[in-house]
């Protein structure tokens, strides 16, 4: 979405009291601008491509219906079968979760399991998204 804020930078957070996180710093407040009345919160989905976690707020899910049009017609001049639903059901099946002030958040076991995620995350920025990663993940990528 144009004029959006953007996330820049990487961070690391260790896995600590009651199975909680930390978000970056520096990412909350972009966060809360990008969600809908200012909430302290963050939607994770399972990345299609690679073995991680893509996080994101409210501006960028509110473009999952365009995004999904904008790739069937690029499928269709491309000649390529798309399946509608299987991105939607990737798309709209994230979780999303609450931050508090210092940024702490209990990521979803079922999300770390499918990012490999264990006892450490790496947040890697992404322009409008958020990358999180095992650093094992990440490392394995080159």
């Amino acid at each position: 979405m144009a004029g959006q804020p953007i996330f820049r930078g990487q961070s690391a957070s260790v896995l600590r009291d009651k199975n909680r996180f930390v978000l970056p710093a520096k990412f909350r407040p972009i966060l809360k601008a990008k969600n809908h009345g200012n909430e302290a919160r963050i939607s994770f989905n399972k990345s299609p491509q690679w073995t991680c976690l893509i996080g994101y707020g409210d501006d960028y899910s509110d473009q999952f219906a365009e995004m999904i049009e904008q790739e069937k017609r690029e499928a269709r001049e491309d000649g390529i079968k798309y399946d509608v639903m299987l991105r939607k059901t990737q798309l709209y099946n994230d979780a999303t979760v609450p931050f508090d002030n210092g940024g702490r958040f209990v990521m979803p076991p079922s999300l770390l399991r499918a990012a490999k995620i264990k006892d450490q995350a790496f947040f890697l920025s992404a322009g409008e998204v958020i990358l999180v990663w095992a650093p094992e993940q990440l490392y394995a990528m080159g």
